[in-house]
This record gives structure tokens, C-alpha cells and sequence, in this order.
């Protein structure tokens, strides 16, 4: 029964995911949470393998339009070492907090909290009338940035979509769609290099039948949402977005107020 329950879940929230811009990781994390079913280290498990299948597959489709990219591409190469490099980073930090911190439900409301004030402030800064960017130039610039996101996206396990977006449109003034392309390699690469860190235990999590099942309800998921997505107007899709964020929002304060009072 709660395999069922992970694979519906690991379904609605890619698929909302997709449909809105965010990406699943964001909202299956605090989800996954809430259920409590499972470890921190078991749900970062199960996220991050969702999330690295369904960037590779939104990478591998979108090969031409990566190749369009060709005045942005040395920045994106830059940001791709630098997440690769910070998946290993944000993933030892997270066995270390594990390591060192032996209550889950501490563990969890210390990652409910970083997602929230992360969350909050991509909801201010997106929804500006008039959003203002560094515009940075320097390619080299891509690497730092690159590598600040990989260590949140492995730390918390979320793939980290929304954010990404929001910091590589603030810093480099990415048009959107530039972002987003650039936030899915950032996302491969950095959740490939946290599960390749994290070896063999993935495999002993839990039953491989409930990773995979819940991984083939992602990936589907967040192909139906882009289909969805398409067929939707650009107010519609940002009404989502909005309304997501919120939720998000809402069931990290839920998951930190039941962590602290455990």
C-alpha cells in the first residue's frame, strides 16, 4: 500500500511540477516528509534518483535547444563543473548532518527550513515588477555559481528547479527559458555526481522495486506535465507556479512545527 501511495505522489508532483516550471524534487521532498514514513536519508534517495532520471531525460530531448545556446554555452560549461564538483560537496555535508545530528526528525526540519527560506525568497524576487540582474559577463563566474547550487540541490535532495532559475536569471540575466535549460544540466550533473557519492548504500535504502516505481511515476509524471504545460497559457502557468510555491511553503512550516514538537 505505501508504495502506491510514494508512486501517486512522486506522479501529482511531477506532473505539477512540470505543468508550473518547478520541477518535482521541490514538491516531493516536504511531501515525502510529511508522510514520515521513510529516513531523511531514505527520502533523499528516492528524490535525487527521481529527479537525476527525469533531468536526463529533459536533457537528452532537449539536445538541439542546448545547441541554439551557442553565445551562452562556455557559461553553461562552466556551471555544469561547478555543479558537478558541489553534488559531491552538498551530499557530504548531508551525511555529515545525518552523522552528526541522530534525530531524523531534526534532520528534516534543519532541510524544511533551508527549503523554505530559499522558496520564500524566489517567490519575492520572481514576482518583482521589475526584477533587476548583475548581468555578469565572465563565463568564469559560471563555476561559483554552479557550485553554490549543486551543494543546495544535493543537501536537500530537490533538484532544486525554481531556485536555479532564480539565481541564474539574478546573476548572468538569463531570459527564462535560457535559465531553465541551464537549471536541468545544473540538476544532472549534480544529482548524478550525489548518487555516484552515495555508491552502493542507494541500492540498500530500501526495496529497489519501490525506487524504481516511484522513479517510472516521476519521469512519467513530468511528461505528462510538459505536455499539459504547452496547451496552457503563459498567466495560467504562472498561477500555478504561484499557488505551488505557496503550498510548498506551507507544508515545510507543517513539517518544521511537527519536527520541533516530536
Amino acid at each position: 500500500m505505501k508504495t502506491i501511495i510514494y508512486v501517486i505522489v512522486s506522479f501529482f508532483s511531477t506532473l505539477i511540477g512540470s505543468i508550473s516550471g518547478m520541477g518535482g524534487g521541490v514538491i516531493m521532498k516536504p511531501i515525502f516528509d510529511m508522510l514520515g514514513e521513510y529516513s531523511p536519508f531514505q527520502i533523499s534517495v528516492l528524490t535525487s534518483s527521481t529527479v537525476f532520471a527525469m533531468s536526463a531525460v529533459s536533457v537528452a530531448t532537449g539536445y538541439k535547444k542546448f545547441r541554439e545556446e551557442k553565445d551562452n554555452n562556455k557559461t553553461f560549461l562552466f556551471i555544469a563543473a561547478g555543479s558537478l564538483v558541489g553534488g559531491y560537496i552538498g551530499n557530504a555535508l548531508f551525511n555529515l548532518l545525518i552523522g552528526n545530528v541522530k534525530n531524523e526528525s531534526a534532520v528534516k526540519a534543519i532541510q524544511n527550513g533551508v527549503l523554505l527560506l530559499l522558496v520564500c525568497a524566489v517567490i519575492i524576487y520572481m514576482n518583482k515588477k521589475e526584477r533587476k540582474s548583475l548581468e555578469v559577463k565572465n563565463n568564469f563566474a559560471g563555476a561559483p555559481v554552479g557550485l553554490i547550487l549543486g551543494i543546495i540541490s544535493a543537501f536537500l535532495g530537490i533538484g532544486g528547479g525554481p531556485i536555479n532559475v532564480a539565481v541564474l536569471i539574478f546573476v548572468f540575466g538569463f531570459e527564462i527559458k535560457t535559465a531553465v535549460l541551464c537549471s536541468l544540466l545544473s540538476v544532472f550533473l549534480c544529482q548524478g555526481a550525489k548518487l555516484l557519492s552515495t555508491g552502493s548504500a542507494v541500492f540498500s535504502a530500501f526495496s529497489t522495486n519501490i525506487c524504481l516505481f516511484v522513479v517510472a511515476a516521476g519521469v512519467f509524471g513530468a511528461l505528462c506535465g510538459r505536455m499539459i504545460n504547452k496547451k496552457l497559457s503563459g498567466k495560467a502557468v504562472g498561477s500555478v507556479y504561484t499557488a505551488v510555491q505557496i503550498i510548498v511553503i506551507i507544508m515545510c512550516a507543517l513539517n518544521i512545527c511537527r519536527s520541533l514538537f516530536a
